[in-house]
């Protein structure tokens, strides 16, 4: 799980390597529980991978960027 910050850096770092982004999973992480929030997802593997995965995958996560969320990233 990521936090907005670490998740940047994460997408940035799967750009340099040119490993696209396939999808971005979305929770909330108390200390009782972690939940997914499920219309919160970005799968981008759904009819083939656009070029740049790494532009959409920002935008996703930096809406994003206070609500709390923390992250799963799948490359």
């Amino acid at each position: 799980m990521l936090n907005v910050y670490d998740a940047l850096s994460f997408i940035e770092s799967a750009q340099q390597q040119r490993r696209p982004v396939l999808g971005i999973d979305s929770f909330i992480v108390s200390e009782n529980a972690t939940r997914p929030v499920m219309e919160h997802i970005l799968d981008l593997s759904v009819g083939g991978l656009p070029n740049d995965t790494w532009t959409e995958a920002r935008r996703f996560v930096e809406q994003r960027k206070d609500s709390g969320f923390m992250f799963e990233i799948v490359v």
